[in-house]
């Protein structure tokens, strides 16, 4: 049997698919919630900032104080509603292609699980790593359950769940430098191969 490892943002999709969720989430509120953590964000692009702080700064700035219920359902319906219109036909073929051979597919992702689980469940995909938001009594927080699913947490999460030496073949598919380490996992390891 064979694995097959995706990436989602900027490989299944055209974009990042966070700040499109927040602003389907928060609508016009988005704008200037995100604007307060501008700071944060300019350490992130010069490098002086780590991505699961900032990343944390902003789902705090956006999604604390909801329940964990509601941005579930929001991540529902964005599934439905939104992400199909992201992604990229070429990526939603090759996933086609390995589940036509049996091999099995997974999404690992620095994304949220609330929104990626119900969009790969949607396409037959059962294995989703991703990120899980952390809450307290049923409130979102903004932080994150352990670490973000970014660079060696990827191949770490992926070596959690998988046994790696049970499969003939491992394919993975990324688009950044947040995927070079499972990319390196592969057999058949493919950078940015969707693109037009």
């Amino acid at each position: 049997m064979n694995l097959a490892l995706f990436d989602f943002d900027g490989t299944i999709t055209y974009r990042e698919s966070i700040s499109e969720f927040l602003r389907y989430a928060l609508g016009w509120d988005f704008y200037p919630r995100l604007l307060g953590q501008w700071p944060y964000l300019l350490g992130y692009f010069l490098g002086l900032v780590d991505n699961q702080s900032v990343k944390e700064r902003v789902l705090t700035a956006t999604l604390s104080g909801r329940t964990l219920k509601e941005v579930a359902d929001l991540g529902q319906r964005f599934a439905k509603e939104r992400l199909p219109a992201l992604v990229r036909p070429k990526a939603l073929d090759r996933i086609t292609w390995h589940q036509s051979r049996g091999d099995e597919v997974a999404i690992v992702s620095a994304s949220l699980e609330v929104y990626l689980r119900p969009w790969a469940k949607g396409v037959g995909i059962r294995r989703v790593i991703g990120v899980e938001l952390e809450e307290r009594d049923g409130i979102v927080t903004g932080k994150i359950l352990g670490k973000n699913c970014y660079g060696a947490e990827k191949t770490r999460r992926i070596r959690e769940v998988f046994d790696l030496s049970q499969y003939d073949e491992i394919y993975a598919y990324g688009d950044s430098r947040g995927d070079r380490e499972m990319l390196a996992l592969a057999t058949h390891p493919f950078f940015r191969p969707f693109r037009d």
